[in-house]
């Protein structure tokens, strides 16, 4: 029962899984073909070089104090003036990530297919691949294609976080092997990654470690996990404003280090230090303290120990 950390923005993404898949053969041919102009960068009708967005400019600085509503008023006040397809291409990708930033998971997939991504548009492309309703092939597809493309434009950055996500749905399918080999890449490229996305693929290469490894694997992946909490512990004190997340990234850490002494390595003692870790917190992973408390009982009980004395 290892649980696997999600970023801020990975939050998002487990929403995003749940969209309702297209029935009925002539939806699915719809889907298909929309899916292939995303996957192919086709801007129909229009040719839009990256010189013609650049000159475009950027954003009024009024524009990062907006709250959201005023952000989409704002860009849909200028869409309605807007004469040119670099403009329009623009201004909609923007009302993307806008809508995307707010769990408007619909909207957003409603502008990729609207709106799709050009080529060079890397975080775009990411994002509407994100938030895509294709089959795992054709998604997985996807990723690789844009990790290399990124990789070839010297964006490691993307380049990383599309290897995060492939690591995500290949565990997520099944396929173990693909998915050490994604993360640990992404790994590879972690200068590159923002901290909640290292962050990310530290923990959940840690939780594939325990979950699929041997022994060696095992202690390697409490290994990753308590240095995902020293690295946690140190964001804290350097951004404050991130306590929530930290906290909760803090003791699913723990929580899962505690499941790898208990049920792989059978170190109760060991187990039972770290569910009191997680037992003294106020977690807000639904359901984690409760999971806690049964496995330091159950430690307890296999150590010969009062529970009452085990559990706080």
């Amino acid at each position: 029962m290892l649980l696997q950390t999600l970023t801020m923005k990975k939050f998002i993404l487990a929403a995003l899984f749940g969209v309702i898949i297209l029935s009925g053969a002539f939806r699915d041919v719809k889907a298909s073909e929309q899916q292939e102009k995303i996957a192919n960068n086709e801007q129909v009708g229009e040719s839009i070089t990256i010189e013609q967005l650049e000159s475009l400019g950027a954003f009024p600085e009024k524009y990062d104090s907006m709250s959201h509503l005023g952000r989409l008023d704002w860009l849909n006040s200028r869409l309605k003036q807007a004469q040119t397809p670099p403009e329009i291409y623009n201004y909609k990708r923007a009302k993307a990530f806008e809508h995307f930033s707010q769990y408007q998971n619909q909207e957003t997939t409603g502008i990729c297919q609207e709106n799709p991504p050009l080529s060079f548009d890397l975080g775009y492309r990411y994002l509407c691949i994100l938030v895509s309703d294709v089959p795992y092939e054709t998604r997985i597809s996807q990723f690789l294609k844009l990790h290399q493309d990124a990789m070839d434009a010297d964006n490691k950055g993307i380049a990383a976080q599309a290897l995060v996500s492939l690591g995500w749905y290949q565990s997520g399918n099944g396929d173990i092997d693909l998915a050490f080999r994604s993360y640990n890449e992404a790994l590879s490229l972690g200068e590159h990654l923002n901290f909640y996305e290292l962050n990310d693929a530290m923990a959940n290469t840690a939780t594939l470690y325990i979950i699929h490894g041997d022994k060696g694997y095992v202690q390697r992946g409490i290994s990753l996990h308590r240095e995902t909490i020293e690295k946690l512990q140190q964001k804290i004190k350097d951004d404050p404003d991130s306590a929530q997340y930290v906290k909760s990234s803090i003791t699913i850490a723990r929580f899962n280090i505690g499941v790898a002494y208990a049920l792989h390595l059978y170190d109760y003692e060991k187990a039972l230090k770290w569910f009191r870790l997680v037992n003294d917190s106020d977690p807000a992973v639904p359901h984690l303290k409760m999971s806690s408390l049964i496995f330091t009982a159950l430690s307890a009980i296999e150590l010969g120990q009062f529970i009452d004395k085990s559990v706080h």
